[in-house]
């Protein structure tokens, strides 16, 4: 679906939970499954959206002072388990449901703004430090001879380990 599909869905959604008042969460859950039609891609992160309390009282007819807020929140709460670009999707449902209006590119401000940084984080190594020092020796390895011989009589293989190490019978 593209952005002004999504938000025809949640125009279409919120004008069927008007004349249609009262429904069940299961009940929401398939009519937004069959407005969506074939594709079923925003189906989960909807409703994850659907079943948070702030939407669930716009549902239930209780309209807030201010949609744009609203809005703006219950993102701010999806960006946590869900990436940019079906959190920008969401928000355009969300326009099409409350009525409201912003840029994608506004919302990402925000939400990059508001959002600890997710983004990629150096790992430290789990390699030795005596792998980083250049050496002539490679490091030493402890390896249990009882685990090894078993190995080796069990695949009839023999086995070498470092640059230039004797093989292991």
């Amino acid at each position: 679906m593209s952005a002004s599909s999504d938000y025809k869905l949640g125009k279409r959604l919120a004008e069927h939970l008007k004349k249609h008042p009262g429904q069940s969460q299961q009940q929401i859950n398939g009519l937004l499954q069959d407005l969506m039609g074939t594709d079923q891609s925003l189906f989960a992160p909807l409703r994850d959206l659907l079943s948070l309390p702030a939407i669930q009282q716009v549902i239930k007819g209780d309209t807030p002072d201010n949609s744009n807020v609203l809005r703006d929140s219950l993102l701010l709460t999806l960006s946590q388990t869900y990436n940019l670009q079906i959190t920008n999707r969401i928000n355009d449902f969300l326009d099409g449901y409350l009525g409201t209006s912003t840029s994608n590119s506004d919302l990402t401000a925000a939400l990059e703004s508001k959002m600890p940084q997710r983004g990629i984080t150096p790992l430290k190594s789990s390699f030795p430090s005596a792998l980083s020092k250049a050496s002539e020796e490679p490091p030493t390895t402890v390896i249990d001879p009882f685990v090894t011989q078993s190995v080796i009589q069990a695949t009839g293989l023999v086995k070498s380990f470092g640059h230039g190490q004797r093989a292991l019978d």
